[in-house]
């Protein structure tokens, strides 16, 4: 019996409880769970409490490319990848906000030369 599952090549191994890498050209990459597939391979994915549709092919539905998410294999490689770039993310921010005026100016000078090596 032919399939009408128009899905292709890592795609076509899905299943509800998957996780996928639902990427954004302006929001950055994100993890997602497969939530719902359809006969034809529309799938639902949630991330961040939000609920999105693809079709078949990976892409968002209903929106132009450009300005629309699309999916990435969640390989184990991929997955650490994106929680060391969100930790990064998460340090980075940490530290902008910090106040360093409140710091003697030997301990900034001890802060730079770390950052140097």
């Amino acid at each position: 019996m032919e399939t009408k599952d128009k899905r292709n090549g890592w795609k076509l191994e899905l299943k509800v409880g998957s996780q996928v890498l639902v990427n954004h050209r302006y929001t950055g990459t994100k993890l997602g769970i497969v939530s719902k597939i359809t006969p034809t391979g529309i799938m639902t994915i949630t991330h961040d409490k939000y609920e999105i549709v693809f079709n078949a092919d990976g892409w968002e539905r209903g929106r132009d490319v450009y300005n629309s998410y699309h999916l990435e294999e969640a390989t184990t490689q991929a997955v650490e990848k994106l929680k060391v770039l969100k930790e990064r993310q998460g340090l980075y921010a940490e530290i902008k906000a910090f106040d360093f005026s409140i710091l003697p100016l030997g301990k900034m000078k001890d802060i730079l030369e770390v950052l140097k090596r």
